[in-house]
């Protein structure tokens, strides 16, 4: 074999790859700007479907409704946990306070579904025990952002509710969980913590 032959065949070779290359690099242009156009729309269809909704302030119509109880034979685990997603999102998207619970009825949804530290329940319910009454601070995001209110809560109770499959749990809480709680149920029942209590300056730190 010829050795000066075989080198031009070589770089002959290495030339027809590097065309090759090039030409296939802009071939597949397309269909990379193709997904990231793509990337582009699902990413804004996702953020679209994940927008917060707005919390309603007191005193609309919906805050002062009766929320009607879940029913799981006529309510799919898809729909229901829509409802939770939009809350989630809407809470989370508050600039100020702890974003410690929410209620369906501040996003205008007159069901009994509430998120009480990142905990979602259905058709909560309250069991009183011999727990004193106490006074407690809270606020409300569907109040002005600066208004506490002195109430009196319960320092512990019994809470029931159903998860997305409709299995009924049951656990004693007290502290801030329970206060949250109460406060969220209060929503189901067409209250807001300003008409239990009165307004007052805010203290140095919620206590537990």
């Amino acid at each position: 074999m010829n050795y000066t032959q075989d080198l031009k065949t070589e770089e002959h070779n290495q030339r027809l790859k590097g065309k090759l290359k090039k030409y296939f690099s802009f071939a597949r242009l397309p269909k990379v700007l193709f997904e990231i156009v793509r990337y582009w729309v699902a990413k804004k269809i996702l953020g679209w479907k994940n927008r917060p909704a707005k919390i309603l302030k007191y005193p609309h119509p919906k805050l002062k409704q009766v929320s009607k109880p879940i029913d799981f034979n006529k309510t799919s685990e898809k729909e229901l946990l829509k409802i939770f997603k939009k809350m989630f999102f809407s809470l989370q998207a508050q600039t100020y306070g702890d974003r410690l619970g929410i209620a369906a009825p501040q996003i205008g949804i007159n069901k009994r579904m509430i998120i009480v530290q990142g905990v979602s329940m259905i058709n909560p319910e309250w069991t009183l025990t011999k727990a004193p009454l106490e006074d407690r601070y809270e606020g409300c995001y569907s109040l002005n952002k600066e208004d506490i209110y002195k109430t009196q809560r319960a320092k512990y109770g019994w809470a029931s509710w159903q998860d997305l499959k409709g299995k009924w749990l049951r656990y004693q809480i007290k502290g801030v969980q329970a206060l949250v709680f109460q406060h969220e149920l209060g929503h189901l029942q067409g209250q807001c913590c300003n008409e239990l209590g009165e307004l007052v300056a805010p203290p140095i730190r919620i206590k537990s």
